[in-house]
């Protein structure tokens, strides 16, 4: 299959290591947003300033940058977030994804463009188009659809449309859930969410005899797998799908990097192979390599695999790799500036993943780890900088990595 339109990667960015990633690894846009009304309350990194930087540092390199807005808000926001769309249309700014209605009209004041979010369901083309009517450019449309409803809704309602390719999934419709506040009083639809979903639950029946029971007398119910599109690319995109959305604006420097890379290959792969096109293995496993909890596609196939959408043993995620460390700086003599963010020695098995090889991670030949004054290091820490040298160069932006503890989860399949 051979693409007519480009299609756009977009990749989330919860810090700005993390957007340096998503710009190194392949990311065509970036969005990130500020703590209060976008989703993400626990993420302080980005208030305006830090989000004006963010911006110019996106667009000055050729990439997009999207602001999210897309909390519900409440009487209390109307005000404030009104005179944050002021400050924020004083940079370039690609686009402000909303879901709450109430900010149309303040971004329209300001020729701000917007897209819509997942969170505001759009579910059909009548939704579609109405969102477009308003102004809008772009829909996220609600992750339960399948790819034929898709397809019906990009034919029809005129306007482009976005889809979750990979990543974290809520088991409440469009992330609707009531469980945190019920439970915790803490909203997810304020960016507040306990993820109690994640808990095991006991089903017991009016007598008290257990109904369900798949470990120690409890079972993970509601926990979702993670959506992996990779296996139904081609089919999203010739649904007529403009753009592939990353989760994951928590996610490590390392979740980023690769799962971007794996994206960015695969729709470069696919436009160009002529109807040819398949899943690579690589792709898989270095899928299978960073955290996540087993894998599915979701509702994109209808019916099919429902059984596998959630994981009833286990809500922790499983990483077969862990980053050890970010090259910060290439240095002559194959000596590099190393950001520690896990403790390794040189003897243990450590591989390398840089933004010009592509997702295949090469073992990393360690000849010395020294700090900054030169004094050898045999097992540096968390938040170290150090000295390493390497048997051959390498460049700035490669992720060092070394071998963590797995657990179960269903792994991502062609």
């Amino acid at each position: 299959m051979e693409q007519s339109v480009p299609v756009e990667l977009v990749v989330p960015a919860g810090s700005m290591e993390t957007l340096e990633a998503g710009l190194r690894y392949g990311a065509d846009a970036l969005y990130f947003g500020p703590a209060r009304w976008s989703l993400r309350a626990g993420n302080e990194d980005f208030g305006l300033e830090e989000i004006g930087r963010a911006i110019d540092r996106t667009v000055g390199a050729g990439k997009k940058a999207y602001v999210t807005l897309n909390s519900v808000l409440t009487n209390s926001d109307i005000e404030e977030s009104a005179r944050f769309i002021d400050a924020l249309a004083d940079f370039p700014v690609s686009a402000v994804i909303i879901s709450d209605p109430a900010l149309v009209a303040p971004l329209k004041a300001r020729t701000v463009p917007f897209h819509v979010s997942t969170q505001a369901n759009v579910s059909n083309w009548a939704a579609a188009r109405f969102w477009k009517e308003q102004g809008a450019l772009r829909v996220i449309l609600a992750r339960e659809l399948s790819i034929h409803e898709i397809g019906e809704v990009c034919d029809t309602s005129g306007i482009e449309c976005e889809v979750f390719a990979h990543g974290a999934m809520c088991m409440a419709y469009s992330g609707r859930c009531l469980l945190s506040d019920y439970l915790t009083y803490r909203s997810s639809n304020r960016g507040l969410c306990s993820h109690v979903c994640r808990t095991p639950f006991s089903v017991a029946n009016k007598d008290g005899d257990m109904a369900v029971e798949e470990h120690d007398g409890k079972t993970y119910l509601f926990n979702s797998r993670d959506l992996c599109s990779l296996p139904l690319l081609d089919r999203l995109i010739a649904a007529g799908v403009r753009a592939l959305k990353i989760e994951g604006r928590n996610k490590s420097a390392h979740y980023i990097s690769i799962v971007t890379k794996v994206y960015r290959e695969a729709i470069d792969s696919l436009r160009e192979a002529g109807g040819q096109w398949r899943v690579r293995p690589e792709w898989l496993e270095a899928l299978n390599s960073v955290s996540n909890r087993g894998y599915t596609t979701g509702f994109y196939q209808e019916l099919e695999y429902t059984h596998f959408r959630q994981n009833y043993k286990n809500a922790r995620a499983k990483q077969e790799w862990a980053l050890a460390g970010i090259v910060r700086e290439a240095l002559p003599g194959n000596r590099a500036v190393v950001d520690v963010k896990n403790q390794f020695s040189a003897s243990n098995a450590l591989t390398l993943a840089s933004p010009e090889q592509g997702v295949f991670c090469e073992e990393a030949h360690v000849l010395s780890i020294t700090d900054v004054d030169g004094k050898p290091r045999e097992r540096p820490n968390p938040n170290d900088i150090v000295i390493m040298r390497f048997e051959r160069k390498v460049p700035a932006g490669s992720l060092l990595r070394v071998r963590g503890k797995g657990s179960e989860g269903q792994r991502a399949k062609g």
